[in-house]
């Protein structure tokens, strides 16, 4: 077994050979170079996909690539830039993509903060980068999106058992944002009273309300979406591996009790990127391989579409408007 290229929270574990095959298949990962993002990323490259990951730290990339490759058997690996804290950057990588196809994309990278910072376009960074940033990447890859891409929809499904799929990885903290998410204090850039998990969990109730609202946006026949808690992870609150300092001395005690590691942890992304389960519906929430409950305000269709009108204005604000999402004409399928 080979070593992970960072701290206890990559665990290495092997993963066996699965039916759901994905040989000729295209996964985006971000996040990719740690955690639970490293572990989705050798558990789909051991079943043949041609794994894209999108990192932060370029040395870190490299080492999880080489670490990728030993485990899986497969040399279809890659690593390109991408901070999404800086919305140029995935924009240069949407850029980077075009005349490329991409089956699977799983949206990990994540982080928690213990002070208030914001990112390159002045939002507060971890609602910029845990739901904005991939907000923004999902807009723009969504023409890529085989299920998208594809010409012939009829002769998509004729040569693809499962549609593409867009995978959120959310959280269970969503339900630390029961009043939802502060729509005011965002499109105002207000400061307000300061609140850590607090705001964790409003990016991560973004991050359901988002799946929702895309999910009801796409033909489930070509295309479904997904949101994943992926359990009771130390590498949750990383982004690429790394928390300022503070957080990371309030969260070892936790990390030290964590049930999970961050192997255990990519088995319900990777269940949602793969089982034929997860194809036949969209939109939903999982919880270890189950269909999770969301709170109240992840349940509201209202509150969704608030956050997805208000997201495509802050970007356009920003610099970065997104393109319309694709129409897909409904399979014909002749029994």
């Amino acid at each position: 077994m080979v070593s992970p290229p960072s701290g206890p929270a990559s665990v290495a574990i092997d993963h066996p050979p699965s039916p759901e095959r994905l040989d000729g298949s295209v996964a985006l990962i971000t996040g990719a170079n740690s955690g639970i993002g490293l572990e989705t990323a050798v558990a789909l490259a051991t079943r043949g996909a041609t794994v894209i990951g999108a990192v932060r730290n370029r040395a870190k990339g490299e080492r999880a690539l080489e670490h990728i490759i030993a485990r899986s058997g497969n040399e279809s690996v890659e690593m390109l830039p991408l901070d999404l804290a800086d919305l140029a950057t995935v924009s240069a990588l949407a850029t980077s993509l075009e005349g490329r196809t991409i089956d699977l994309l799983i949206n990990n990278a994540g982080l928690i903060l213990g002070e208030r910072t914001e990112t390159a376009q002045g939002f507060e960074t971890m609602f910029g980068v845990n739901h904005l940033g991939h907000f923004y990447l999902t807009r723009r890859l969504l023409p890529r999106l085989r299920g998208v891409a594809d010409p012939e929809p009829d002769d998509y499904l004729m040569r693809r058992a499962i549609p593409s799929r867009v995978i959120n990885i959310a959280s269970a903290a969503h339900h630390l944002a029961p009043r939802g998410i502060p729509f005011g204090r965002l499109a105002h850039r207000r400061i307000g009273l300061w609140n850590a998990l607090g705001v964790y969990g409003e990016s991560k109730l973004a991050n359901v309300a988002f799946t929702r609202s895309l999910a009801n946006r796409l033909d489930p026949t070509r295309v479904v979406v997904h949101s994943v808690h992926p359990g009771s992870v130390a590498s949750e609150f990383a982004m690429d591996g790394d928390v300022s300092s503070r957080m990371e001395r309030w969260l070892r005690p936790i990390e030290q009790r964590v049930l999970i590691t961050a192997g255990q942890g990519a088995e319900t992304p990777v269940f949602a990127a793969t089982s034929v389960l997860c194809g036949r519906s969209s939109g939903t929430y999982w919880v270890r391989k189950r269909p999770g409950t969301v709170g109240r305000r992840a349940r509201s269709t209202v509150h969704a579409e608030h956050l997805w009108q208000l997201s495509e204005r802050l970007l356009a604000q920003a610099g970065y408007p997104v393109p319309p999402v694709p129409e897909l004409r409904a399979p014909v399928v002749v029994g």
